[in-house]
Order: structure tokens, then C-alpha cells, then sequence
């Protein structure tokens, strides 16, 4: 309220001035240089005696000064405020970037990292590759020692247990190889026999028979065919062999249907040998087939 009873007072003045003005000038346009000498006095009188008779409006205009002073320090001060906000604001962008940055190499190393893992997984997949392959070639190469430290052995199936009594040597010596064979048992000298596995209700175990030298062996097998045709027991005498081969041996059993059942094979069978193989006879020329 008071700074508004101030800026009137200020305007009156001003207004009385301007007026004063006008006055002169009119003077001057019919006096010349007398009445701006005048107007001049005049003017200066006036302004004089406003400020005498109205000492409050000098006071009020000083009292606005100072309080325009005040407003234009504490702007002043705002201004450094500001200013101290701004490098604030400017520290924190400062470190905006260093975390941008940061983040931006972490994500960098996380990368080469995960490259890092990739690689290693090649590697280890490589490796275990390798491992498997010398796996295979190590199980082949067991089975093949395997089958070879059987060389001198025949396997006897569905033979029912207990037939053989007390003494499985005497029985085979003259039940397999004398009756059923018809071969001299004093030739064919056991090494060793027995049943292989436990024990088990309506389960047959098979015999394994090992005879001293490799040609008894191969005497009782050759003779094994034809008198299996002729008598049909039902008991099956086979070489012993591990059983990777006899499965191999089984998954050639619809090979064999198949090349039995050409007109131009004459004779076809599994032979003993290791890896299994199919002997046939397709015209007059013996062929051979092996599975992968």
C-alpha cells in the first residue's frame, strides 16, 4: 500500500514538472531567449518548493532506492545460488558419465566374457568329442580282447539246470561230445566249465566250456551244424563270444532273410568270425557282407 501512495506522489511530481515544461515552452515561442531564462528559474523554484512543502515524497523516493537495493543484493545473492546449483547439477553430470561409462565397460567385459565361455564350450565340446572317440576305440579294442581270450570256449544254452549232476566235466564229455557229437571225448580235453551267473527260479543259466587247445575247439564247432540238423535238440551249441558281437550278430539276422530269399543265392550264413559276417553264394561266386 505505501509503495503504491509513493508512485503516485512520484507521478504528481512528475506531472508537475512536465506541465512546467509546457509552460516554458510556449514562453519560449513567444519570448525567445527571455523566456527560457525564465522557464529555467522557474522550474528550478518550483522543483525546490515541491521538495520543501513535500519533504515525504524525497524520503519515499530514497526509502525505494533503498529497498531496490535490497532486492537487486538479494538477487544477487540468488544468483550465486544459482550459480552453486549449477556446479552441483555440473558435478553430477560429471558423474552421470563416469557411471555411463563404467557400466559401458562392464558391459564390454561381460561380452568378452561371454565370448570367453563360448570358446571354452567349443573346447570342452571338442574334448569330449575326443574322449568319446577314444572311448569307442578303447571298448572296441577291449572287446576285441575280450573275444580273443574265448577263442578256445563254446557256449551251451537250454541246458536245464542241474542235468549236469555233480560233475559238469563228465557230463559234457560224454553227454555233448561223445552222444550228441559222436566225437572221442579222450580227444577233446576240458580246461575248464561252468555256469555263468546267479542262481534264479525258471531261469537257465548257460554253460561256458573252455577247451586246452584252439582245434578241439574248432572241430567241435564245425561238427555243431549237421548234427543239429539232424537230431534238432533243444539245447543250441554256439562259439563264446562277447555279447556286443552277438547283438551285432542278431541285427544281420534280417540281412540274412533277405539274401536267402533271392532266387540266385544258393547258401547263406553268419560266420564266426569277428567282426560278424554273412558268407553267401550268389551263382557260383562266394560274396561277403559286413554291416557298418
Amino acid at each position: 500500500m505505501d509503495l503504491n501512495k509513493r508512485s503516485s506522489e512520484s507521478d504528481r511530481i512528475y506531472r508537475h514538472s512536465s506541465d512546467t515544461n509546457n509552460r516554458f515552452q510556449v514562453l519560449q515561442e513567444e519570448n525567445g531567449s527571455e523566456a527560457n531564462e525564465v522557464k529555467e528559474t522557474d522550474v528550478n523554484n518550483r522543483i525546490t518548493t515541491t521538495t520543501t512543502t513535500n519533504p515525504r515524497g524525497s524520503k519515499d523516493l530514497n526509502t525505494m532506492g533503498d529497498k531496490l537495493d535490497d532486492i537487486v543484493a538479494k538477487l544477487a545473492k540468488n544468483s550465486d545460488k544459482l550459480d552453486n546449483i549449477l556446479t552441483q547439477v555440473t558435478g553430477v553430470s560429471a558423474r552421470v558419465d563416469t557411471l555411463e561409462k563404467a557400466h559401458e565397460d562392464l558391459v564390454n567385459s561381460v561380452t568378452y566374457q561371454e565370448e570367453d565361455i563360448e570358446e571354452i564350450k567349443k573346447s570342452i565340446g571338442t574334448v569330449q568329442d575326443s574322449v568319446l572317440e577314444m572311448q569307442a576305440t578303447m571298448d572296441s579294442k577291449l572287446d576285441d580282447l575280450s573275444n580273443r581270450s574265448r577263442r578256445n570256449n563254446i557256449t551251451l544254452l537250454k541246458i536245464p539246470e542241474g542235468i549236469e549232476g555233480r560233475n559238469i566235466y563228465e557230463y559234457i564229455s560224454r553227454e555233448i561230445i561223445g552222444t550228441f557229437l559222436e566225437l572221442d571225448p579222450a580227444r577233446y580235453e576240458i580246461e575248464r566249465a561252468h555256469r555263468s551267473g546267479p542262481k534264479a527260479d525258471g531261469r537257465i543259466r548257460p554253460m561256458h566250456v573252455r577247451f586246452l587247445n584252439w582245434r578241439a575247439r574248432e572241430e567241435v564247432l564245425k561238427t555243431v551244424p549237421k548234427k543239429m540238423k539232424e537230431k534238432k535238440p533243444t539245447f543250441v551249441i554256439t562259439d563264446d563270444v562277447t555279447p556286443a558281437i552277438r547283438t551285432k550278430r542278431r541285427d544281420m539276422l534280417p540281412k540274412l532273410r533277405a539274401l536267402k530269399a533271392q532266387p540266385n543265392v544258393k547258401v547263406a550264413f553268419i560266420t564266426r568270425a569277428i567282426p560278424p559276417t554273412i558268407l553267401y553264394k550268389e551263382g557260383e561266386t562266394w560274396k561277403t557282407y559286413r554291416a557298418d
